[in-house]
């Protein structure tokens, strides 16, 4: 199953919206949570081509270290990937 919540409106350039999560999953179990917003991967801000590189490339069994704004507060969770 996968957890969800209501659509929200964000600026494109500042991350992406985590609208969904595996319950369970590696993201869910390292903190991430419906609603954040993504903006940096391994320390790189996600809407620069870096970012976005290292974003589709990341891999399963891989620790990624990312970079959330919840409610107006930033953190770091690094979750480890897991296949689709």
């Amino acid at each position: 199953p996968r957890r969800s919540g209501p659509a929200q409106h964000w600026p494109r350039e500042s991350g992406v919206l985590v609208s969904s999560l595996a319950e369970q999953g590696p993201a869910e179990r390292a903190g991430v949570r419906v609603g954040d917003l993504i903006e940096r991967v391994d320390g790189v801000a996600l809407t620069t081509p870096e970012g976005g590189r290292r974003f589709g490339t990341i891999t399963p069994g891989q620790r990624v270290r990312l970079g959330l704004r919840r409610d107006g507060v930033r953190l770091d969770v690094t979750p480890i990937a897991a296949a689709p």
